[in-house]
C-alpha cells in the first residue's frame, strides 16, 4: 500500500501538477516563494515596496475609485514614497467595494477573465471582488507553499471537511473532448480523498467521512475549525483510532481547547492558517507552533490601532491588507474585520517573513435543527446572500434547538413577495428542520467582542457529547 501511495503521490506531482499548469506560471512562482521565505526581513519588505509603489502607480492611473481618490488628497500617481505618504489613503471597506464596484475595476482588464469571489466570512456583509489571473496563479503558489509546511504536498491525500451550498453546481469545464476529459481525470489528484459537507454534519454522514479517511489511508485532515472540532469529538465518542501526519485548521478561530483535543484525537500537530476570499491565504503555522508568517511577498499586512495607526509590536489592532498582486480590481488597505498582532521575535524555523499571533474576531456558531442535529452556521448565510442588493446585514440568533430569530436589515424596501422567497430559502437550506421568525430591523449592533457583525449567535451547546434537554 505504501507503495502504490508513493506512485499516486509521485504522479500527481510530477506529472498531473505540471500538465494542469503547463499554461501558467505556478511552478516558477511556487520555486520563488520556497526561496524568498529564508531572505532576510530586509529584504522582503524591499520587495514589498517596489511591489507597493508599482501597484499604487497602477492604481492612481488605470482604477477610476483610485484616480479620484488621489485626486481629492491631491496625491499624483508616483507622489507615495514613504509608507507615511501610504497611510494618507483611506481605508477600504466591504461597503465601498459593493457601492463602486464598477469603478473598482481597472482599465485594460475584460471583466470576463477575471475570477468573480464572493465572501463567505462571519461578518454578515457580503462582498464580490475579481482578481486577474497572475494574482490567482501568485495566490495558489502562495497556498501550495502553506500547505507544504504542514506535510501536504502536491499529490498528498488528504480529506476536507468544507462547505458546499445545496444548490451548488458543478464546473463548467464538462467538455466532452479528449482533453477536457484528461483536464478532469489529472485534477483527481488535486481533489480530496474524503469529502465532508459541512452542512451536513450528521452522525450517519461523519461516520461514512471516517470510513473513507481510513480506507482510503489519508495522512492530512483539512477544514473549519468548528466543524473539525465537532468531527473530532465524534470520532472520540465512538472511540475511533486516527494516527494522521498533519491538521490544517481555517476560516475561524482556533481556540486553545480544540487545538488541544484535535491533536489527541488524530495523533498529530495542529497547523493554523489565516485567510479570507478577497485575498487568499495571508498567514499560517509552520512546525514551530510560534505564530503565523505572513504571506509577505505577496500582501502588505497593517495591524491599527481604532484611530488607524499602526500598533506596537505584541499590541492588538485591526489587520488591514493590501494585495500586492491583483492589478484587476486593487485591494488598497483593505479592512478584514479581523484583530490580531505582530509578534516582536522571529521565528527559530529561520523563515523572516512576519509573524502574526493568535487571530481575533471569527467566530461562526453551528445550528441546532430539530432533529437533533447540527449544520455550520454558513448555511444561512449562503442562503441569504443570493439576495445582495435587498440585504444590508442579518443576524440568526438562536436559543431554542430547531428555532431561531431572523433579524434581517434591509438595503432597500422589500416587498412581501419577495421575503417570502427569502424565507423559503432558508427553509430550502435547512431541509425545514428550522422554524425562523423574521425580525425587519433598522440597524444591526457590532459584536462587543469580535468587533464584527456576527451573523449567527446561538447558545445551544454544539458538544457531540452533550444531553441538555431544551
Amino acid at each position: 500500500m505504501i507503495k502504490t501511495m508513493n506512485v499516486r503521490k509521485a504522479f500527481g506531482k510530477h506529472i498531473a501538477f505540471p500538465i494542469l499548469n503547463l499554461k501558467n506560471q505556478t511552478a516558477s512562482q511556487l520555486k520563488h516563494l520556497e526561496t524568498s521565505q529564508w531572505y532576510a526581513l530586509e529584504r522582503i519588505q524591499s520587495l514589498q515596496w517596489d511591489k507597493l509603489a508599482d501597484l499604487l502607480k497602477h492604481a492612481a492611473s488605470n482604477v477610476p475609485h483610485y484616480h479620484k481618490v488621489f485626486r481629492e488628497r491631491g496625491i499624483s500617481a508616483g507622489g507615495i514614497i514613504s509608507l507615511d505618504d501610504f497611510r494618507v489613503l483611506p481605508l477600504l471597506q466591504k461597503r465601498d467595494i459593493r457601492e463602486d464596484f464598477v469603478n473598482m475595476i481597472a482599465s485594460g482588464f475584460d471583466r470576463g477573465s477575471l475570477k468573480r469571489f464572493t465572501t463567505s466570512g462571519s461578518t454578515g456583509e457580503p462582498v464580490t471582488i475579481l482578481r486577474d489571473s497572475r494574482a490567482d496563479i501568485i495566490a495558489s503558489a502562495s497556498g501550495i507553499r502553506f500547505r507544504r509546511w504542514a506535510g501536504q504536498d502536491i499529490g498528498e491525500k488528504y480529506a476536507q471537511i468544507w462547505g458546499r451550498a445545496l444548490d451548488h453546481v458543478e464546473s463548467s469545464e464538462s467538455g466532452h473532448s479528449p482533453h477536457s476529459r484528461l483536464k478532469r481525470w489529472l485534477a483527481r489528484f488535486e481533489e480530496p480523498a474524503a469529502f465532508l459537507n459541512a452542512y451536513d454534519m450528521t452522525e450517519a454522514s461523519m461516520r461514512e467521512f471516517a470510513d473513507k479517511i481510513e480506507t482510503q489511508k489519508v495522512d492530512v485532515l483539512v477544514g473549519y475549525v468548528n466543524m473539525l472540532y465537532f468531527f473530532a469529538q465524534f470520532v472520540r465518542k465512538w472511540k475511533m483510532v486516527f494516527r494522521l501526519k498533519s491538521v490544517r485548521t481555517v476560516a475561524e478561530v482556533l481556540h486553545a481547547h480544540q487545538r488541544q483535543l484535535i491533536e489527541e484525537v488524530f495523533g498529530c500537530k495542529v497547523f493554523d492558517n489565516y485567510g479570507n476570499r478577497e485575498n487568499g491565504l495571508i498567514a499560517a503555522e509552520c512546525e514551530m507552533h510560534c505564530g503565523l508568517h505572513v504571506n509577505a511577498e505577496n500582501l502588505y499586512v497593517e495591524i491599527l490601532d481604532p484611530q488607524g495607526k499602526p500598533v506596537q509590536g505584541n499590541e492588538s489592532g485591526e489587520i488591514v491588507v493590501t494585495d500586492l498582486n491583483n492589478y484587476g480590481m486593487p485591494l488598497i488597505r483593505y479592512r478584514t474585520g479581523d484583530r490580531g498582532y505582530f509578534l516582536d521575535e522571529p521565528c527559530q524555523c529561520g523563515r523572516r517573513l512576519p509573524l502574526i499571533g493568535e487571530i481575533g474576531g471569527r467566530v461562526i456558531d453551528m445550528v441546532a435543527l430539530s432533529d437533533g442535529n447540527f449544520v455550520d452556521g454558513r448555511v444561512l448565510g449562503h442562503a441569504l446572500w443570493a439576495f445582495p442588493d435587498e440585504i444590508d446585514r442579518f443576524t440568526v440568533v438562536q436559543h431554542k434547538r430547531g428555532e431561531a430569530e431572523l433579524m434581517l436589515k434591509p438595503a432597500k424596501p422589500i416587498t412581501d413577495e419577495r421575503l417570502q422567497i427569502i424565507m423559503n430559502r432558508l427553509r430550502d437550506f435547512t431541509r425545514n428542520k428550522l422554524t425562523i421568525k423574521l425580525n425587519i430591523v433598522d440597524d444591526l449592533p457590532i459584536d462587543p467582542v469580535s468587533g464584527k457583525y456576527k451573523f449567527v449567535v446561538s447558545d445551544i451547546s454544539s458538544r457531540i457529547d452533550s444531553n441538555e434537554s431544551e
